[in-house]
């Protein structure tokens, strides 16, 4: 498939289309950087499912966080990738309540209060009644869970460059950017 850059889009030129085969052919006009207007297209295919572009960001998901729990328990520590989640925003600011944790780690109530139940119980956070709102709880990291950081940022680094290998700099921009494009797809519908 022809790689150009588009410099402006003009608008759909022929709409969606869909095959027999489950794919979408994507018709537009752009702008190209001399200011020709040209046609494009993207294709998607979501059959078979393993080449569907939803299946592979799944695939990739799945397999991160299932390698990343397997890192960190082969350092002998039970901590779950959510978990390291949550505790990796609290290693930047602590003692904000527990909405804010879930909106930090875009997750729900009832998941957020289960993990931070969790790490409670393990004794790495805890849980304050705020003084200005009584109904309202702050979390805050105990001594344990801080210490924590400098014992699992090696491991995340070291798993993070086996994940990322044979990929330069530009690649995991390029990564970056793509991937923050589609999150904000996503969250403008």
């Amino acid at each position: 498939m022809k790689s150009f850059e588009i410099e402006e889009l003009v608008g759909l030129k022929d709409g969606i289309v869909i095959t027999d085969k489950g794919e979408e052919n994507i018709y537009f006009q752009y702008k190209n950087k001399l200011g020709h207007i040209e046609n494009g297209y993207f294709k998607f295919s979501v059959f078979p499912v393993n080449n569907s572009p939803g299946f592979i960001v799944h695939l990739l998901d799945t397999q991160m966080k299932a390698g990343l729990r397997r890192a960190f328990q082969s350092k002998g520590y039970n901590i779950t990738p959510e978990q390291w989640g949550v505790l990796s925003r609290l290693w930047v600011k602590d003692g904000i309540h527990q909405n804010t944790v879930a909106k930090r780690t875009s997750k729900d109530r009832h998941t957020i209060t289960r993990i931070l139940n969790l790490l409670e119980k393990k004794g790495l956070i805890r849980r304050v009644p705020d003084p200005e709102d009584k109904r309202r709880v702050n979390i805050y990291l105990t001594p344990e869970g801080k210490g924590l950081k400098s014992k699992l940022s090696p491991i995340v680094i070291n798993f993070l460059k086996k994940c990322f290998a044979g990929l330069d700099e530009k690649d995991l921009k390029e990564m970056e950017r793509i991937h923050r494009r589609i999150l904000k797809n996503l969250n403008d519908h």
